[in-house]
């Protein structure tokens, strides 16, 4: 979707996705570091840039870019997508920050306080392949609950995978909130 919701902490800011951030989002896409738990993607630069124009067009979609507060610099992506037209839940992902950069924690916090504050979804759940337990611990550190596996959700490079499923509605956000706060603010010194 073709949005305008800007959100800053912690020495980064989400702001909406534009076609000429196709280039930097491949890379990363692409980085045999980072692309292990996601979906296989096409090297093309026009295929990705198709994939934009498309998102551009759904209605329930909201991809952002991180970007450094300093200096513009981007350094990853995440969305909110999926969103009921009863705002009652959506879901986030496409999460992927470049290596090096500490952005997760306030990455989270920001998609969170975007998802749950700004746009008053009533619950908001993410999918972590259940393989990557790097992310799987994140999330549970940052205080989202655990609700379940869904067996066999994902194929990822010619295999089936589970996902172990994370929500973080609005009751309990106000209650994981300033430890979140207090988590992202602690690696934002690595963004400045």
């Amino acid at each position: 979707m073709d949005h305008y919701i800007t959100q800053s902490g912690f020495g980064l800011r989400l702001r909406p996705l534009r076609v000429d951030d196709a280039e930097f989002i491949l890379k990363l896409r692409c980085n045999p570091k980072l692309n292990r738990f996601i979906n296989e993607t096409s090297p093309d630069i026009e295929v990705q840039k198709n994939w934009t124009r498309g998102y551009f067009q759904r209605k329930d979609d909201y991809y952002f870019c991180m970007e450094l507060e300093k200096n513009g610099a981007p350094v990853g992506a995440v969305a909110i997508y999926n969103i009921l037209d009863d705002l009652s839940k959506a879901e986030w992902g496409r999460w992927i920050v470049a290596p090096g950069v500490k952005a997760a924690p306030a990455s989270a916090y920001l998609i969170y306080q975007i998802a749950l504050e700004q746009m008053g979804l009533s619950l908001l759940y993410c999918r972590v392949v259940a393989d990557n337990l790097p992310v799987v611990s994140f999330h549970a550190s940052m205080g989202a609950e655990r609700v379940g596996i869904l067996k066999n959700d994902a194929f990822i490079r010619g295999e089936h995978k589970d996902h172990v499923l994370f929500q973080v509605d609005r009751k309990r956000w106000k209650t994981i909130k300033p430890k979140a706060f207090e988590i992202a603010s602690k690696t934002a010194r690595f963004l400045d």
